[in-house]
């Protein structure tokens, strides 16, 4: 879950930026997600409950809601982080979806996160010798990025006996 790795004041500041819909909270909590992230993060936003979006670094996008993306749809679905990848221009990215949460209302919005595929493979080759290679896959076994070949296409390799045994 994304937002395990944040640190937990970041993480309050979030629950209450969205509860209030305070656009000054709001903007606040995004500046430090952004600096948190940057400069990994191709694009981040912060989005109400009906997938509207609030605050964020949206760049030259005039997208205002993702209420119609299916990684947004199913993460609400199942109050679930949710990993997709998209396609895009720039090269294909990564999205990650993670419901926020207060304890007495289960789905108050989302954070929302893409990542560019070549950058998460570029950072991770440099840490690898010349023989060595990593994987990224996600739950079921679908390779997002190898850190040999970041363009590689995403597969399924729950076929795999190593990746079938990991994920199992």
């Amino acid at each position: 879950d994304l937002l395990a790795h944040l640190h937990e004041e970041v993480v309050f500041e979030l629950q209450d930026a969205l509860w209030g819909r305070d656009p000054d909270a709001l903007a606040f909590v995004a500046r430090d997600l952004n600096a948190l992230f940057s400069p990994d993060a191709a694009w981040l936003a912060i989005v109400d409950s009906e997938g509207r979006i609030l605050a964020g670094r949206i760049g030259a996008s005039d997208v205002t809601s993702v209420a119609a993306r299916g990684y947004f749809a199913n993460a609400r679905a199942s109050a679930r982080q949710e990993i997709a990848i998209l396609g895009v221009e720039e090269g294909e990215r990564i999205a990650i979806a993670t419901p926020v949460r207060r304890p007495v209302t289960p789905f108050i919005g989302m954070l929302l996160v893409e990542v560019r595929r070549r950058d998460i493979g570029d950072k991770l080759q440099a840490g690898l010798g010349t023989s060595e290679d990593l994987y990224v896959v996600a739950g079921a076994g679908r390779l997002l990025v190898r850190a040999s070949a970041p363009s590689e296409a995403v597969r399924d390799l729950s076929g795999h006996p190593a990746i079938g045994a990991a994920i199992r």
